[in-house]
């Protein structure tokens, strides 16, 4: 029989022993020179007696009791710790197989920072990020696409119209028009800007240059597809050129009738711009009853009817008192915003131009001096603020 260790009931055995020993017989593993937290005495009657551990054998039976209390709990745990254990792999699989592709960009990286030399670190650093994949952002605003140009839908190259051999009535004109536009164009008496309405509206040829509306080539247009071309155009002139032995509801209809369009869509569209205009409730009239702003509402009305891409307007306030050629002007306004219609109107009243702030093409003597865009004062500091200039100061 192996010799047998007692535990000792004293601190100094309890320490000595530890000291010699690093582990001492109760299993648990202590700091040097302290006594373990559970060391206590017992009384003599129950002082445990352990086998000596270097006695083959003699162990055998606590580890046999211990396996035999233990083992229902043990293959429980075991079994539960497997299956966390696994679903803790399975988990852990899954998120590296998701971060492979960064994690391979970011050893790339890494890879670079390290292989590029000292000077072209930062070089290296600003590659590797541009090569790595954009990161998404919920909160970010998608970028909008700028709006599309308009169209061009006029254009005059270097055109020229000469009646005769002396100065030309138009001369050498650039210009482009687009979609939707609202234009003026102005100048004195003479200058050409009449001529330069009828080019558009093929109502004469151009001497020089090429001029193109709406895709047609106006030089080179044959006579059979002139009508066609100016059904997609609208013009009112000075004068009005109404049908005098009609009321207003014929003359707007005329238009509709030379299309053939139907007779009960005649009735729906006649009424529609008839009101557009303030003319609803007189289309029985005869024209010749009409005051000279309620033909020019009429003529406009058949401007329109057909629903042209370009307006054309020659004068149209040019036999009208100052306040009826400013409801005139109002309603052509009204049709460029409300219906997207091209407008383009010759007159001479600065006036009205200046207050409507609509882009302003100028010509004297039969060439375009000046092309202001929509939103600026076309004549005011030309005109007046030079001769309040003289006026004050007494000499030029």
């Amino acid at each position: 029989m192996a010799e047998e260790k007692k535990l000792s009931s004293t601190p100094q055995e309890d320490e000595q022993g530890y000291l010699d020993d690093d582990i001492r017989d109760d299993g648990y593993e202590s700091a040097p020179n302290e006594p373990p937290e559970d060391d206590f005495d017992l009384p003599d009657d129950d002082k445990a007696e352990f086998p000596d551990e270097s006695a083959e054998g003699d162990i055998d039976y606590l580890d046999e009791e211990i396996d035999e209390v233990e083992e229902p709990a043990t293959d429980h745990v075991a079994a539960a710790d497997k299956t966390a254990g696994d679903r803790a792999f399975r988990e852990k699989r899954e998120t590296a197989k998701s971060r492979e592709p960064y994690a391979e960009e970011v050893t790339a990286r890494q890879e670079t920072y390290v292989t590029a030399p000292a000077g072209d670190m930062a070089a290296a650093r600003v590659e590797s990020e541009e090569d790595l994949p954009p990161i998404e952002d919920a909160g970010t605003v998608p970028e909008v696409e700028a709006p599309k140009e308009r169209e061009v839908v006029i254009s005059l190259n270097n055109v020229s119209k000469r009646y005769t051999r002396e100065a030309p009535a138009v001369s050498r004109a650039n210009l482009e028009i687009r979609e939707g536009e609202f234009v003026f164009i102005t100048g004195e008496t003479g200058s050409g800007k009449s001529t330069l309405l009828k080019l558009i509206m093929h109502e004469l040829k151009p001497t020089d240059g090429q001029i193109r509306v709406l895709g047609y080539n106006l030089n080179k247009i044959r006579h059979g597809k002139v009508a066609k071309f100016r059904r997609n155009l609208g013009i009112v002139f000075q004068d009005f050129r109404l049908l005098r032995d009609r009321n207003v509801y014929e003359n707007v209809a005329f238009a509709q009738r030379i299309i053939q369009v139907p007779t009960d869509q005649i009735r729906r569209n006649v009424t529609d711009v008839l009101d557009m205009v303030g003319m609803a409730d007189k289309y029985k009239r005869k024209v010749t009853q009409l005051s000279g702003g309620e033909q020019q509402r009429v003529a406009l009305a058949r401007a329109i009817v057909n629903k042209p891409f370009i307006m054309l307007a020659d004068e149209p306030t040019g036999n009208l008192d100052a306040d009826t050629a400013w409801e005139i002007m109002q309603l052509i306004d009204r049709i460029n915003t409300l219906n997207k219609t091209t407008v383009i109107v010759v007159t001479h009243d600065r006036t009205i131009v200046d207050r409507m702030h609509k882009r302003v093409i100028e010509m004297k003597q039969g060439e375009i001096i000046r092309d202001t865009p929509a939103g600026a004062m076309a004549f005011a500091d030309d005109y007046d603020h030079e001769y309040q200039d003289i006026d004050a100061d007494g000499y030029n």
